[in-house]
């Protein structure tokens, strides 16, 4: 009886931490969604892979468009655009 209890208690806490944890990301994605600024997530090469409401209002692009295309493809087109984001992209990068 004593490990059937211990396992419920187990899963039980299980259970709620699960809740706790539901309820935190749901808080985040709506921070994340509803900010004012534009947020962007980028992977290794400099793509996009998550966007917000604020980014697809900032570069006049569906979110299903944005996401999975690079970051300097969007720089401005200026002789300095390119460079300058290639740079902070070097620099997100760590390089």
């Amino acid at each position: 009886f004593q490990i059937f209890a211990a396992r419920a208690a187990a899963e039980l806490d299980r259970l709620r931490m699960d809740r706790m944890l539901r309820a935190s990301e749901e808080r985040f994605r709506d921070l994340y969604e509803e900010a004012p600024t534009a947020y962007v997530s980028l992977d290794a090469g400099g793509c996009l892979t998550s966007v917000n409401r604020a980014a697809v209002e900032h570069f006049g692009r569906p979110a299903m468009v944005l996401v999975g295309s690079c970051l300097a493809h969007y720089a401005p087109e200026s002789p300095t655009g390119k460079q300058v984001m290639l740079g902070l992209l070097d620099r997100f990068r760590g390089g």
